[in-house]
């Protein structure tokens, strides 16, 4: 049992709130109903105290210790909060895709499936290998047609569902000699320690005169082979060094068309992949990742990839690597209910246009379609035969900004002819004259690299019934 005490001493009203079904305490079975909004006015009453009582930190080490423990608190209940809440709609499911835990359940009526392995109960495919990170930070190659999980900086992502993509950026891994440093004023130290895939092949990197990243003098830089037109990314691993800046530099620069991308990061004693930035090239043309100038750090492999945001490692030796595209379906069978369903979803999509949720029947004609946004900045398409039923453009959320985390509710109501998705708590609906029959449930993307997120999912849940308007958005607040 789980259990969160809001203090008095910490602004708190004393209530204790655990995850049992207790007559006194407990959120489950309908204890939520009762015991939720004391608990946000708990929350409030917290969060004000800490606000006022930061405010009167004088640099005191009791004051900052305080202040800090009522911040704990705060986050702790709102993390436990969010996994009572969805503990309990848990019991209406049929369908649950819990990739951030590993765990995916069916309930089509009879006996219950509760497994571990994700081909279990949905389909797999990328015709190729691929490298994601683990729980302690290093990165590690997941088979083709495997579940690629993702974690990020200790935590657990859920599905990385990305699009096919090119590293033109040749020998990614070799700091012997495909590195290149300018004017001979960088001195760089190849196999200086551990890299994130366990080979002792991360470089160490210093520059020898202070000189800005808008000059190409004094800069450590990679070069990457010539990029078709259109959409590019990098991205880099960096590391502190115990006796290097924690803030660095970044150019990303397009050299056909001198356009540069300029980034400051805040490096760490881990190994960070960071997005060094995207331009869209009007030529083909090579790409450069500058870091520097007077600066001690550490290096390793880095992607220049055709797309309008990075994706995972691609390692390459000698020549470019693609990547394959992830596809993760499902044929939907007695949990699917079309006289009325809802289907949760958690994510972040960094690509500026994508699908997090798919349900179809024979293609788009027959669908509805759920995007963070999906194409000409729109959330939502309900669409049957040649006919487009209903749209939700992203301006409906104005509160919410593409490449956010999301938690969303798609309600599906054929009775009452309406369709209603809440994305991080507010909800808009739309009427319907007529909606698809579907048969398959895709996850990330639509075909192929057709309205790949490239991003992650956390959860994907559906329920046979249509969940109201207060309880969607009570899920996604």
């Amino acid at each position: 049992m789980a259990s969160v005490t809001f203090p008095t001493r910490l602004g708190g009203s004393g209530i204790t709130i655990t995850d049992d079904a207790s007559p006194e305490t407990g959120l489950a079975n309908g204890g939520h109903r009762e015991r939720f909004l004391p608990a946000l006015k708990g929350t409030v009453a917290m969060a004000e105290y800490v606000y006022q009582y930061a405010a009167k930190i004088d640099g005191a080490a009791e004051d900052a210790e305080r202040a800090e423990e009522a911040r704990g608190y705060v986050e702790a209940y709102a993390g436990a909060l969010k996994s009572n809440i969805h503990a309990h709609y848990d019991q209406l499911a049929t369908l649950k895709f819990s990739f951030a835990r590993g765990r995916y359940q069916l309930d089509e009526g009879g006996e219950r499936t509760d497994t571990t392995v994700p081909s279990d109960l949905m389909t797999i495919s990328r015709s190729g290998t691929k490298w994601v990170e683990r729980p302690n930070r290093t990165i590690h190659e997941r088979l083709a047609d495997t579940l690629a999980r993702q974690w990020k900086h200790g935590v657990s992502k859920g599905a990385l569902v990305e699009p096919s993509r090119t590293n033109y950026f040749l020998d990614s891994t070799d700091y012997v000699n495909n590195f290149s440093v300018t004017q001979n004023n960088v001195t760089k130290t190849p196999n200086a320690t551990t890299a994130p895939d366990g080979s002792l092949t991360g470089c160490l990197v210093e520059g020898s005169t202070s000189v800005s990243i808008s000059t190409s003098a004094d800069t450590f830089y990679i070069v990457g082979q010539s990029v078709p037109a259109g959409d590019v990314s990098g991205a880099i691993y960096l590391k502190k060094h115990p006796d290097g800046p924690s803030v660095i530099d970044t150019r990303f620069r397009a050299l056909g068309d001198g356009i540069d991308e300029f980034e400051q990061f805040e490096l760490t004693d881990d190994w960070q992949y960071l997005d060094v930035g995207s331009i869209t090239s009007t030529v083909e043309s090579g790409f450069r990742i500058h870091v520097g100038g007077n600066a001690k750090f550490y290096v390793w492999h880095a992607n220049i990839e055709d797309g309008d945001s990075p994706s995972s490692p691609i390692i390459t030796q000698d020549t470019t690597v693609t990547r394959a595209a992830d596809t993760i379906t499902r044929t939907l069978g007695n949990e699917y209910n079309p006289n009325g369903f809802s289907v949760y979803a958690e994510g972040r999509q960094t690509s500026a246009t994508g699908t997090v949720i798919y349900l179809y029947s024979s293609g788009l004609d027959n669908s509805i379609r759920v995007g963070l946004p999906s194409n000409s900045d729109n959330v939502l398409f309900v669409s049957t035969g040649s006919s487009l039923q209903a749209v939700i453009p992203l301006s409906d959320f104005p509160d919410f900004t593409p490449g956010d985390s999301a938690r969303l509710l798609l309600s599906v109501d054929p009775p009452n002819n309406t369709v209603r998705l809440t994305l991080n708590g507010v909800t808009v609906s739309r009427s319907v004259n007529e909606f698809p029959v579907i048969d398959t449930l895709r996850v990330g993307g639509v075909s192929g690299n057709n309205n790949n997120i490239n991003g992650t999912v956390g959860d994907v849940t559906m329920y046979p019934i249509v969940l109201t308007q207060s309880q969607a958005e009570e899920m996604t607040a």
